[in-house]
């Protein structure tokens, strides 16, 4: 008999419970590169995403954006894929009556799934719930 004991991995705020003794529980046919399109309370933007051996990447982000990291897993049945990021909101510089105020940075945790079979080209729409408010998007499977 295989004992199993659960690791807790904690990073930012971003809990995950993973067995022990499993392989890493990634999809391989979701492995490849994303793009979101987003609207809501950050505003709109967009940001394209690597999936690669369990990790998701922010690629390319702009000079003072925002940048994304995270993982990747898939589901008990295996038909979806969850996404579980940490975005990382730069320091806000605003001018109020000609003195420059510099807000803080701060992490958001953000979670959302794809279909694990999403086909080149494909569009999945996500609806993310942060800890400030929603957020919809599209997902378009790049490679």
């Amino acid at each position: 008999m295989i004992s199993r004991r659960l690791i807790l991995v904690s990073l930012i705020g971003l809990t995950a419970c993973v067995a022990a003794d499993d392989p890493p529980p990634i999809a391989a046919a979701a492995a490849g590169q994303y793009r979101l399109d987003y609207s809501g309370i950050y505003g709109v933007g967009r940001v394209d995403l690597l999936l690669r051996d369990g990790k998701v990447s922010g690629l390319n982000p702009a000079a003072g954006a925002v940048s994304y990291r995270g993982f990747y897993r898939r589901d008990q049945s295996g038909q979806w894929v969850w996404l579980d990021l940490i975005a990382h909101l730069p320091p806000v510089k605003q001018q109020l009556a000609g003195t420059a105020i510099v807000g803080t940075a701060r992490d958001v945790l953000v979670s959302f799934a794809l279909p694990a079979d999403l086909p080149l080209k494909g569009r999945w729409p996500v609806r993310l719930e942060t800890q400030i408010g929603p957020v919809s998007g599209t997902v378009t499977r790049l490679e």
